[in-house]
């Protein structure tokens, strides 16, 4: 419906037969005040004025984190002029009533027309990520500077603005086999959890694979012995276990490779450096086994290469860290701190080709605490964090 407002002193809905008088009385109440300027605007032949044009193609162009840029035909003002807009947008259903103005973005009230006829073009800012947007326009007047005369509110137009990166963690469905200090790999986008640790002494082979699309959990070939707080990593399809300790032997060098192709395990080149509860991940064809506990902490960062069956050393960790879980994701490896403690973590980045090390958000120190031993590893853009010293099977997931 349309609608005619009054900015004088008399309040309540103005009709086209009330408007000469309604105007008389503004002039009478305002007799002692400053008056408006003068408008231009004119009655063509002297009749009353039309009503303004009802926007019907609005759209939504394009959407973004915080934002959505919409379009529309411009209508004319009622006196074949171009038109000034109100744009509103809800959650949906819309309600032009109790619908929020935009205040923020070109798409903020008042939008002053160009031409009748052109296609206009705005944007709204301020909208809260990944929800879904409803937006009407409405074309309007203002007739001698003390009326305003609405066209009715427009198609509606739909949009759903972008996810947030949330740099936050949450919960996933636990491993049938709870432990700590496993090792967590990507083979094809299922996540490999092998061996780890329990209490008394234990060391379990199971070897479990996590798919994230499900969130569903199924067992593969166990391990030829159980081997706790081991790195685990993949290259070309083989997952590769190094290092880790069992009862009474700490900071193994050990380095095994699985293929789940043929479900069997072969001996490799062991690593320099014995040591558990390292962070083992590959980058780049590389495998990284980072920093760890052998007799002490250690920063000691070394790259196996399985086409030669060889290690390398590489840059220290900033800091030598007792426990850690590593994983890559886009390129970049990813080395958190599982000591457990109750102080700050720590998260690390280490980019291969200039050999160096930047602080990232780690995880929560709660977190850490209650997860001890976790291990991590990357699957469509996030970190999950498996496992931990309580055996619950916690599973958390982390958005850089």
């Amino acid at each position: 419906m349309s609608r005619t407002h009054n900015r004088g002193c008399h309040s309540g809905r103005i009709t086209r037969s009330r408007l000469a008088t309604v105007l008389l009385v503004v002039a009478a109440c305002q007799r002692d005040a400053p008056v408006a300027p003068p408008s231009s605007l004119t009655v063509p032949g002297g009749g009353l004025p039309g009503f303004p044009g009802t926007v019907t193609d609005l759209a939504v162009d394009a959407v973004a984190q915080n934002s959505a840029t919409l379009s529309f035909t411009e209508v004319n003002d009622g006196l074949g002029q171009r038109a000034r807009y109100v744009v509103r947008f809800a959650e949906p259903p819309i309600k032009w009533g109790s619908a929020r103005n935009v205040t923020e973005g070109t798409c903020a009230t008042p939008v002053i027309g160009q031409a009748v006829g052109a296609r206009l073009t705005c944007t709204v800012l301020g909208l809260a990520p990944a929800t879904a947007y409803e937006f009407q326009v409405a074309a309007y007047r203002s007739t001698l500077d003390l009326v305003e005369t609405s066209g009715d509110p427009s198609n509606v137009a739909q949009g759903t603005t972008g996810a947030a990166s949330c740099d936050c963690w949450t919960n996933k469905a636990f491993m049938p086999t709870a432990r700590y200090g496993p090792g967590v790999a990507d083979v094809n986008g299922i996540l490999y959890a092998v061996g780890g640790s329990q209490s008394y002494g234990r060391f379990p082979t199971a070897v479990e694979a996590y798919d994230p699309a499900s969130d569903t959990w199924t067992t593969g070939a166990p391990m030829p012995a159980g081997r706790g707080a081991m790195g685990v990593a993949v290259v070309d399809g083989i997952v590769y276990a190094v290092g880790g300790n069992v009862e009474g032997t700490i900071g193994l060098t050990t380095l095994e490779a699985y293929d789940p192709a043929t479900d069997t395990w072969t001996t490799k080149a062991p690593m320099p450096t014995g040591r558990t509860w390292l962070g083992f991940a590959a980058v780049g064809g590389l495998l990284y086994a980072v920093g760890g506990y052998n007799a002490g902490n250690l920063a000691t960062v070394e790259a196996y290469d399985p086409r030669t069956d060889t290690w390398t050393t590489k840059a220290p960790l900033p800091e030598a860290l007792q426990i850690v879980a590593a994983a890559e994701l886009d390129g970049v490896l990813y080395a958190e701190d599982a000591t457990g403690q109750s102080r700050p973590a720590k998260l690390w980045a280490y980019d291969p080709a200039t050999d160096t090390w930047t602080a990232r958000a780690p995880m929560p120190t709660y977190d850490t605490v209650e997860m001890l031993g976790f291990k991590v590893a990357a699957v469509g853009g996030m970190l999950y964090a498996l496992g931990g010293s309580e055996a619950r099977g916690y599973v958390k997931a982390y958005q850089p």
